[in-house]
């Protein structure tokens, strides 16, 4: 599709001289082009993968400019982390772990997992790195968020590990309420999705939805049905997974994802408040806040 695009049929064909092509110019004719292929449309279905990969270009490279634009502008360590809400809770979590002590790094959202993906570039980042900053990034324990960065022994979560580019990568690290609800259903690590709201309890997250600032997104189940491989358990545990997640009768219900509107913005809010900003309730996250505060003091002494 654009300005100046062409799309031609060729038929290749055996005559008296051989082998012949015709070619046919079919650039405004979609209705000619289907009945040429025989009714089935490669090259509507071809245009359209083509249309999407190249809005996935323009994002990414969008999502590169404004990341590398704060990159270049940092002044000491920063923080990467997928959105605003991911922001807010890991502010508060410092807040708790660390009472007495500044933050000598920035929170910076990225702008979901796309814009993750522009720290990845090889040479672009350590070239624009400014003198004593260093980049940290965490993301979800997810299909997402894995895809990110591949390779560094991540998966368990927790760690942190330094990218080819000096980048230092960390994953959300499951907790055990979350590995025993995988371990009870078979669900394999490659198939975890542990988002940040996971990291607080069930019961925490319940008593939001009772006050009305959670909510599960029922869409998200079906996706997450046909994507469970369990081998010889599928079936069993794709009707418990279901039913559970209809009748809201088992554990299995709160390991859906929460509307992504308003409810992630409104949960941060709720969760970050005072009266919930215990060590009991953000627990998840100490580990990974003293690793992060261990690199960042090691680099910049």
């Amino acid at each position: 599709k654009g300005a100046g695009i062409k799309r031609y049929f060729i038929d290749r064909s055996v005559n008296d001289f051989g082998i012949g092509s015709k070619i046919k110019d079919i650039s405004e004719d979609s209705e000619e082009a289907m009945i040429l292929m025989d009714e089935i449309p490669y090259l509507s279905t071809l245009s359209s993968s083509l249309a999407a990969l190249e809005q996935e270009r323009k994002d990414l490279e969008q999502s590169n400019d404004e990341l590398l634009g704060k990159i270049e502008n940092l002044s000491r360590p920063a923080l990467f982390v997928e959105g605003s809400t991911d922001k807010m809770i890991l502010e508060c979590a410092w807040k708790i772990f660390f009472p007495e002590k500044d933050r000598s790094f920035d929170i910076i959202p990225a702008g979901g997992t796309g814009g993750l993906k522009a720290l990845k570039q090889k040479n672009l980042i350590n070239q624009l790195l400014p003198e004593r900053a260093a980049i940290f990034a965490i993301a979800d324990n997810d299909a997402e968020g894995r895809d990110v960065i591949k390779g560094q022994n991540l998966h368990t979560g927790g760690l942190w590990r330094q990218h080819a580019n000096w980048v230092w990568w960390c994953f959300l690290k499951p907790t055990k309420e979350y590995l025993d609800w995988a371990s009870k259903y078979s669900l394999p690590e490659n198939n975890w999705s542990f988002i940040i709201e996971f990291c607080f309890s069930k019961e925490l997250r319940h008593e939001a939805m009772v006050e009305g600032y959670y909510e599960h997104d029922n869409s998200i189940i079906h996706d997450i049905v046909k994507n469970w491989t369990i081998g010889g358990e599928w079936k069993q545990n794709e009707e418990l997974y279901i039913n559970a997640c209809i009748n809201n009768s088992d554990d299995l219900y709160y390991f859906r994802p929460p509307k992504a509107n308003p409810y992630k913005i409104e949960f941060s809010k709720w969760v970050t408040r005072p009266e919930r900003a215990t060590k009991e309730n953000f627990a998840a996250f100490k580990s990974i806040l003293v690793g992060l505060d261990n690199h960042i003091e090691s680099l910049t002494s």
